[in-house]
C-alpha cells in the first residue's frame, strides 16, 4: 500500500546514520516548500510544538523537533516570505518563531481561526472535530507496525479543510476579518506570551 510506504519513509533516522546529512533533509524540505502554497500541521504537546507535518498530496513529510537540523529548518522556513503558509494554530507557530529569533512570514491561513470565525460558539476546534463538521474524510495511514498513525492521517486533512473553510469564509464575508485582524493578532499575542 502506498500510504504504508509513505509512513515508513517518515521513519528514516534523520540523525545522519542512514547516510543522510541532517542539513540535506532540512534543505530538501526547504526546496520542496520554497515559493509554494504549503500546508502543514504542528503537533503541540504541553503547549509546545514537537514536530511539523507537511502535506504534499498523498506524501506526508515530518520535521521532528529532536533532530539537529530542526532549528535550521524552522529559521529558514518561517522567514521565507515567498512561501504561503497554511496551518493550524498559528499563534503557537509565532511562539516557536520567537524561540528561534525569527518572524513567521507568509501566513495565509489558520484553520483554528477560520473555524472560530465560522462558528464562534463551538467548544472544540481540533482537527478531528473540524473534519466531521466540514465533511472531510480522514485517510488512514499505517506506521511500520501496521498500526494507524493518527497524526499523519490528520496532517493529510489540512488542505481539504482549508478548501472547505476558505469557501465558507468567502461566503460569510469573513476573509477580511481573518486577514486584517485575526491573523495579525495571533502574532501579537504570541509575542506577548513569549
Amino acid at each position: 500500500d502506498v500510504r504504508e510506504k509513505l509512513v515508513e519513509s517518515l521513519e528514516v533516522d534523520l540523525s545522519g546514520s542512514d547516510g543522510y546529512e541532517p542539513e540535506l533533509i532540512a534543505d530538501y524540505l526547504l526546496d520542496k516548500t520554497r515559493g509554494r502554497d504549503t500546508y502543514f500541521y504542528p503537533v503541540i504537546v504541553d503547549g509546545s510544538i514537537t514536530d511539523l507535518y507537511f502535506s504534499f498530496g498523498d506524501e506526508i513529510i515530518v520535521m521532528p523537533s529532536e533532530t539537529p537540523e530542526y532549528s535550521y529548518f524552522v529559521r529558514n522556513f518561517f522567514s521565507d516570505e515567498g512561501t504561503k503558509k497554511y496551518s493550524y494554530n498559528t499563534k503557537e507557530l509565532h511562539r516557536l518563531a520567537c524561540k528561534y529569533g525569527v518572524e513567521l512570514k507568509g501566513v495565509e491561513g489558520d484553520l483554528m481561526l477560520s473555524a472560530y470565525l465560522l462558528r464562534p460558539s463551538e467548544n472544540s476546534y481540533d482537527l478531528e472535530h473540524l473534519c466531521v463538521e466540514y465533511g472531510v474524510k480522514i485517510p488512514e495511514y499505517l506506521n511500520s507496525l501496521g498500526e494507524p498513525d493518527k497524526t499523519v492521517s490528520l496532517s493529510a486533512t489540512i488542505k481539504p479543510l482549508f478548501e472547505k473553510t476558505d469557501k465558507l469564509l468567502d461566503e460569510a464575508n469573513e476573509r477580511e476579518l481573518l486577514n486584517e485582524i485575526e491573523l495579525p493578532l495571533s502574532a501579537v499575542l504570541a509575542k506577548m506570551e513569549y
